[in-house]
């Protein structure tokens, strides 16, 4: 059966015949390939290499955006066409220096805590009716797991041998006394929270002898920790403001 004869290509770079190469080729070689992609019309490609090697070879400090135009496309092609590997690199990275990482962002948060807060707050504010939705879908998807949450504090709020309650009478009490202020870290909040110092988790009973007014940010920090373990928490991220207080 005779062979179809092919149909004669030639390179859209140089004129060379590339009839012998695969189907859907336009170039003879990488040369041409590469020539191609940072071609610019009017030959401005061409005078800027030049000028970059120029300055690179007198000693001169390259500025990125000077040369941006020229290893912006080779960077493009090379990334799309190894993406795989880029990718196993970076995860091999991570894994390798990932005690460096966080000590790093530790060291960055406790130097820059103010900012940082400052951000978050600023983003919070700008953002705040999205976060509202957001929670409130969570909710209403999770429904069944915040009820069981709240019935199994609620047991042990009521379990404990020695959970008395707290009164409203004692509980006001308590914030008069405190000047409506966080034991922790001293700021008068808008919302003040009822802190369980021992946790509920942890044994601790449901008792004015064992509550304290916290601010929300101290109270959702310190969580189910005891103060201790809070301590301990603090130094670890470099937060050792409030540890006297604590």
């Amino acid at each position: 059966m005779p062979v179809p004869s092919k149909e004669s290509k030639a390179c859209e770079r140089c004129g060379i015949d590339i009839t012998q190469k695969r189907a859907d080729a336009r170039f003879c070689g990488k040369r041409c390939r590469e020539n191609a992609r940072n071609a610019i019309p009017g030959g401005t490609a061409s005078k800027q290499r030049e000028a970059y090697r120029d300055r690179k070879n007198s000693g001169a400090r390259l500025r990125y955006h000077e040369v941006k135009e020229l290893i912006l496309p080779s960077r493009r092609v090379r990334y799309h066409a190894n993406k795989d590997r880029y990718a196993d690199a970076r995860r091999a990275y991570r894994v390798e220096h990932a005690a460096g990482k966080a000590a790093y962002d530790r060291a960055y948060r406790a130097a820059n805590r103010d900012v940082l807060a400052a951000k978050k707050s600023a983003w919070k504010k700008a953002n705040r009716d999205a976060i509202v939705a957001k929670r409130r879908s969570y909710y209403a998807e999770n429904t069944e797991k915040y009820v069981a949450w709240n019935n199994n504090r609620r047991a042990r709020k009521l379990g404990h041998p020695h959970s008395v309650g707290v009164s409203e009478r004692d509980w006001t009490r308590m914030l008069h006394r405190y000047g409506w202020r966080c034991t922790y870290c001293g700021c008068v909040p808008d919302v003040i929270h009822m802190d369980h110092v021992v946790p509920l988790n942890l044994g601790g009973r449901h008792a004015i002898g064992n509550v304290a007014p916290a601010c929300p940010s101290c109270n959702s920090e310190k969580g189910d920790r005891l103060i201790v373990e809070w301590r301990r928490y603090r130094r670890r991220v470099g937060r050792t403001d409030l540890l006297a207080a604590a």
